[in-house]
């Protein structure tokens, strides 16, 4: 990777998000746009509360901090999470967010020029995320949908997200944009995604309100054994969320037309398989 950048006059420098010393000599390079990604995902295994909020909201205040008077944007990568429709069930991790979120519309109202973009499910070669787990279960010839499997998931492939990122550092947009590419249902995910892996399969299908109770309890369950659960909350409000991509305010022109599901993920699976992760 580092090799591939610096091809491409690239100039790579190592730094660590909570340590501002290590990163605040970038500033002395003319930046006119900061775009800040990293963060702790949602991982359950031994990550606390504390540590969210030191690495995802206070190592952003401090990058903003670094930032203002310095650059001519801040482009923060938040998450779906963040939105309220998600927040009340997302855990730790989507407080963080959103409490990142308020730092940045902080230094919005001090005069910094910010936008923060909340990306739907991400996938894409090299994801290990929720649409791989899909896959594994896919592959295995059995997969569990929560309630009827028609409701429309939000996804956004990878090279579409990083074009939408590219372009917001160009604008003088400000605010908060939710990026997501055509919606799909649930049950049309499984089925194209089983004709691309060539698997006969069968769908189960479980009522929200059981899946949620589920979920609450193996969340107590694992969390007493410091793993992470196979199901939570914030798993179930995402995959019985029912968000239609034409409903978005995705008002500038670049971000059209995105990548549709059955083209992605075939590219995806393509991945997966020869990687040998599937």
């Amino acid at each position: 990777m580092g090799n591939k950048l610096s091809a491409e006059n690239v100039k790579i420098i190592f730094g660590d998000i909570n340590n501002c010393d290590s990163y605040r000599r970038v500033f002395d390079n003319n930046i006119e746009v900061v775009y800040h990604l990293a963060a702790v995902a949602g991982n359950w295994k031994k990550v606390k509360r504390s540590y969210y909020y030191k690495t995802n909201v206070q190592a952003t205040e401090e990058l903003l901090k670094a930032s203002y008077d310095r650059i001519k944007k801040f482009v923060y990568c938040s998450s779906m999470s963040a939105s309220e429709m998600m927040i009340a069930s997302g855990g730790e991790y989507s407080r963080s967010k959103k409490e990142a979120e308020e730092k940045v519309i902080e230094y919005e109202k001090k005069g910094l020029t910010t936008l923060i973009i909340r990306p739907a499910i991400v996938y894409g070669p090299g994801d290990l995320g929720p649409v791989y787990k899909i896959c594994q279960l896919v592959k295995k010839g059995l997969t569990f949908v929560i309630g009827s499997g028609k409701n429309l998931l939000p996804l956004v492939y990878i090279d579409d997200l990083i074009k939408v990122f590219v372009t917001a550092g160009l604008e003088k947009e400000a605010g908060i944009r939710e990026v997501v590419g055509p919606s799909e249902s649930f049950e049309n995910i499984i089925k194209v995604i089983a004709k691309d892996i060539q698997v006969k399969f069968r769908i189960i299908k479980i009522p929200k309100i059981f899946a949620w109770s589920a979920a609450w309890l193996i969340e107590n369950l694992y969390k007493a054994f410091n793993q992470e659960p196979l199901l939570t909350r914030q798993r179930v409000a995402v995959l019985t969320s029912d968000i239609n991509s034409e409903d978005q305010r995705l008002n500038v022109p670049h971000e059209r037309p995105m990548t549709n599901f059955g083209e992605g993920i075939k590219k995806t699976i393509n991945w997966y398989q020869e990687n040998g992760y599937l």
